[in-house]
């Protein structure tokens, strides 16, 4: 389940595990639409996608609607992309990197 749950409601996070898939007989592939969904969330300004890959890597696939610059932040993890759409990767322990990576896209939204 994705919540809004960051910024007032204005960052969104959702996340796919390989063991997710697994369990659902899906593929990386099927699971790649939920940042589309994550951003019909009404207030939402980014929406964060954190995909586990085969190896046990993370990778978070970054979207803005108005006016937060994503691939500045992405560039601060080792990505890149868009100012709309972007994408970082986050290594094999995402707990701290993730809370880093909310933090810079709080300070995004708040500029």
């Amino acid at each position: 389940m994705v919540l809004p749950e960051y910024v007032d409601g204005k960052v969104a996070v959702g996340s796919v595990t390989q063991g997710l898939l697994w369990t659902h007989g899906c593929t990386m592939d099927q699971a790649d639409s939920i940042i589309q969904r994550i951003m019909l969330l009404e207030d939402v300004e980014i929406g964060i996608l954190i995909k586990e890959n085969e190896n046990g890597f993370f990778k978070a696939s970054l979207r803005s609607k108005d006016y937060a610059n994503v691939a500045k932040v992405a560039e601060k993890f080792g990505g890149g992309g868009h100012a709309k759409a972007a994408g970082c990767p986050l290594g094999t322990s995402i707990g701290r990197i993730k809370y880093d990576l909310i933090q810079a896209l709080t300070e995004a939204i708040e500029r």
